[in-house]
């Protein structure tokens, strides 16, 4: 269903993205953002999952910014974390615009992001060129709140049973964010919506990726 193409970010920044489109006309866009691992086969698949829905969906390759085609195994976690935090914000906001702008002919767009790219939607929903964003498991969240703030719609969906996010962060961003969605999901961890990884919990992956539809489709205006 999905093809690679190059887009530009405002700074001159060519990189890759997997595009996945829907078979009917378009009911909007959305952008996918990595986990720390990079654009992977579990990620294309949950982008072909959007399309699927209807939606024109984008995973712009982060990464690029690094190293061409840089992928991480999941056992891989340190280096990928570290490729992950040594990324200037003002450069990742760049690649999410890119992508924005990149799925824009389909309509409004929204912005989805895990594990890492849970804190990247969440930033970018201070973009309001976003018609919402959705953020998975953002184990960064609470450390950027005070240098981000979002003007879209916003929806949270946590482990209870994470360890990097513990139930006391959660009810920080919750009380600092009252406007946003919150959903937490019993007896699953980090990265529970990742089918190739330890942690994937079907019912709870089927069950937010559901509600994540539905936000965006009523905020799709």
């Amino acid at each position: 269903m999905g093809e690679m193409i190059r887009i530009t970010a405002a700074d001159g920044h060519s990189m890759d993205a997997y595009v996945a489109r829907p078979e009917a006309e378009p009911r909007g866009g959305v952008v996918l953002v990595q986990e720390i691992f990079g654009v992977t086969p579990q990620m294309q698949r949950c982008a072909d999952r959007f399309a699927a829905a209807g939606y024109m969906t984008i995973v712009p390759a982060v990464f690029d910014r690094i190293e061409p085609d840089l992928l991480y195994g999941y056992q891989d976690i340190e280096p990928a974390r570290e490729a992950a935090m040594s990324l200037d914000d003002a450069a990742v906001m760049a690649d999410m615009e890119a992508a924005r702008k990149a799925v824009g002919e389909a309509g409004n767009v929204a912005i989805v992001g895990y594990c890492w790219g849970g804190t990247v939607s969440y930033m970018a929903a201070g973009n309001s060129g976003f018609g919402c964003a959705v953020s998975y498991y953002g184990s960064k969240v609470n450390l950027v709140m005070d240098r981000f703030r979002p003007v879209v719609p916003l929806m949270f969906h946590f482990g209870a049973d994470d360890s990097l996010i513990p139930p006391a962060t959660v009810e920080q961003i919750r009380h600092a964010l009252p406007a946003a969605v919150f959903h937490v999901y019993e007896n699953t961890g980090h990265g529970f919506c990742c089918d190739d990884r330890d942690g994937y919990d079907a019912e709870s992956a089927l069950l937010s990726e559901q509600r994540s539809l539905e936000f965006i489709a009523r905020n799709h205006g």
